[in-house]
């Protein structure tokens, strides 16, 4: 199984503080999506409305029979994604739009904003 958390990371703020933050402390009003079955998220319409900003999102694979050790205590890394203008790539992104930067992500999320 898998939780997954979401969370706007405010303006100067690290990815990694903001998402870790959201998870262990509450903190920055994260959406969370618990006991997910499969590998992915789809994020549409009955979802909260994202505005324009940096957002960092994180998965928590867990067994729940604890027989399966998880390495990083089950936590995928931090991806993150900007909707709205980019300044410093001196590109605008349609308000719909997104740019996506995650390495090694096995979990797919798939959003219609």
């Amino acid at each position: 199984m898998y939780d997954f958390y979401l969370v706007r990371v405010p303006e100067g703020q690290n990815p990694n503080d903001a998402i870790n933050n959201a998870i262990n402390r509450n903190v920055g009003n994260p959406y969370t999506e618990k006991d997910l079955v499969a590998p992915n998220l789809i994020f549409g319409a009955n979802y909260p409305e994202l505005t324009n900003g940096l957002y960092a999102w994180m998965v928590v694979a867990k067994d729940m029979n604890e027989k399966i050790y998880l390495q990083n205590d089950g936590k995928s890394e931090v991806c993150t994604f900007r909707i709205g203008a980019v300044a410093n790539a001196g590109e605008l992104l349609a308000a719909n739009s997104s740019s996506v930067k995650c390495k090694n992500a096995s979990f797919q999320m798939i959003w219609w904003l």
